[in-house]
């Protein structure tokens, strides 16, 4: 389902389309829980440092969730943008420290992005691997 939504952002009103059909309740109590695309989903509000993370509300439980719930970016308060160039520059060679200095991030935050991609990237391994194993085997 799609929605527009307007969203404030200082004195402009920004107009935008919403697909929610990507979203699933993560609340396990929710009779629509890990469904995608049950017309249960509506966006609810934008919050965080600049008012860029859409968060989500399920009607069947009224519970509300971040659009980043279960990726790397949830609870990171910095923009996405900056996490993948700053991620992108250490993968290409580029210190921890240097790279600290160009985003204008503290360098202890971009060594803690770096082990949890790094995690997030072996849980994601593990998945699919637990996958196409069981599709193999029958």
């Amino acid at each position: 389902m799609v929605f527009i939504y307007l969203k404030e952002v200082g004195i402009m009103k920004i107009t935008e389309d919403i697909d929610t059909s990507k979203y699933f309740c993560w609340n396990p109590g929710c009779s629509e829980h890990n469904k995608k695309n049950q017309g249960n989903i509506k966006p609810a509000y934008y919050d965080g440092k600049d008012k860029e993370i859409l968060y989500l509300k399920c009607t069947i439980c009224n519970k509300t969730f971040s659009e980043n719930k279960g990726t790397f970016f949830f609870r990171k308060k910095i923009k996405k943008d900056t996490i993948v160039k700053a991620l992108k520059s250490t993968s290409e060679g580029q210190g921890i420290r240097p790279t600290s200095r160009i985003f204008d991030v503290d360098k202890n935050t971009i060594l803690s992005w770096v082990k949890d991609a790094g995690n997030h990237s072996n849980e994601i391994e593990k998945i699919f691997s637990e996958f196409t194993t069981k599709r193999s085997s029958g």
